[in-house]
């Protein structure tokens, strides 16, 4: 999993359905698991799959989606979380 960092003032969430329609309609190596927006800060975080960084920073240029930093990153759901505890 990878995460899009964006620092997009301005942005609207509808911007960023678009952005997401976009991503998704792509096909291909990357698959789209959704995205943050944190409106005080005007960042988005796009979260999604691939095999390769490389792969990621294609797409984002592809679907003009203003990456500032891709990173690989872990997902720990709730689910994960609770499996520790017990």
């Amino acid at each position: 999993m990878f995460v899009i960092e964006c620092y997009w003032p301005g942005v609207t969430e509808d911007q960023l359905r678009t952005a997401l329609a976009r991503l998704e309609g792509m096909g291909g190596p990357v698959l789209s698991r959704g995205c943050l927006l944190l409106t005080a800060d005007e960042t988005a975080f796009f979260l999604v799959e691939a095999s390769s960084i490389d792969d990621v920073r294609v797409a984002t240029e592809v679907v003009r989606i203003p990456a500032d930093r891709i990173a690989e990153a872990i997902e720990i759901g709730v689910a994960d979380l609770a499996q520790r505890t017990s």
